[in-house]
């Protein structure tokens, strides 16, 4: 190889440049000047920064990262009918209805009521009709809102959005051929039992009724108090019963009266609570009893006695004159 080398180097051989100068005017070169050699990179500098001893560790590249998508298939089932029915119910209502005279201002009132709520006895020349408090528990279907829907509800499910799934939203149908819907047909069958064309009788109630046991009487009242004997002593004391309220107007003697608080009361007995038409009072006996305070010798007086008489439907207010012998020795 030395001697090749030293051959070829001992030849005088001439080289045209292949590559024209820039400047045409300048010589050409007898030879072509060999290049450089290519030297090894300086190494000082990192050889400073990264003194001999300390190991670099040499700079990874990962791999391409490969993203899977995961999917979520959600189902709904839509239901298609080709036809609807209707399935109707009837439910009949039944009402009582009358009309009775109040009281205190003698105009007719109307009272309208479910039979189950307003129960009437219905006589051939009069009737009673007696209203209960339980209404929650009696009230009929067709006082209740019936709603029907061909549908049933949908519910929602909330989903949280993620970049690595996927969701794939597939409709089920599903056909049928008729759907039946219920639907409620409330009649009202009214009785009007004394009132309109279709009435059972024309007997109207008085909103009250008075019993009482004894009614007033007038004549059994004077023989009474025709004569007042106060002779056994200063504890004397005459008492008159009656299911009346008496007031003794000019009577010259001291009146007590022992009475209930109420003249009258409404008669419950078992029904408490429950409304009546017409509605019952029991009259109650009151207590009176008359005592002499300042009379010192016998005395004739004539005086004006008024009395509550109880009829039936009603109650009056009227009064009597009554002489009255008054004994006191």
């Amino acid at each position: 190889m030395f001697a090749a080398l030293f051959w070829a180097c001992s030849l005088n051989i001439e080289a045209t440049n292949p590559y024209p100068p820039e400047n045409p005017g300048a010589s050409t070169p007898d030879t072509v000047t060999t290049p450089s050699p290519v030297l090894p990179p300086d190494t000082s500098t990192l050889d400073t920064l990264f003194p001999p001893g300390i190991q670099i560790d040499p700079i990874i590249v990962p791999p391409e990262t490969t993203y899977v998508m995961d999917t979520i298939v959600i189902r709904d089932t839509l239901v298609i009918y080709k036809d609807t029915v209707y399935d109707t119910l009837y439910d009949t209502t039944s009402y009582n209805s009358f009309v009775y005279r109040t009281y205190y201002k003698g105009t007719l009132d109307t009272v309208t009521e479910w039979s189950e709520l307003l129960n009437c006895n219905i006589g051939d020349t009069a009737f009673s009709c007696r209203k209960s408090p339980n209404f929650a528990s009696l009230m009929p279907r067709c006082g209740l809102t019936l709603v029907a829907t061909k549908c049933c509800y949908v519910e929602y499910v909330p989903i949280k959005l993620d970049t690595n799934v996927v969701y794939v939203h597939v409709h089920d149908t599903l056909y049928k051929d008729t759907f039946h819907v219920q639907q409620l047909v409330c009649v009202n069958d009214t009785t009007f039992i004394n009132y309109g064309e279709n009435r059972v009788l024309d007997y109207i109630p008085p909103e009250k009724i008075y019993v009482a046991p004894n009614a007033f009487d007038s004549t059994e009242m004077r023989s009474l108090l025709d004569t007042l004997d106060f002779t056994g002593g200063d504890d004397v004391k005459i008492e008159i019963k009656t299911y009346s309220s008496l007031q003794f107007n000019g009577l010259p003697l001291l009146e007590q009266e022992l009475m209930p608080l109420d003249t009258v009361a409404t008669a419950l007995g078992s029904e408490l609570n429950w409304k009546h038409w017409p509605e019952t009072i029991e009259v109650r006996e009151s207590t009176y009893y008359l005592v002499n305070a300042d009379l010192e010798s016998d005395t004739t007086v004539t005086w004006t006695l008024k009395y509550t008489h109880y009829e039936t439907e009603r109650s009056e207010t009227d009064s009597i004159q009554v002489t009255s012998f008054i004994k006191v020795k």
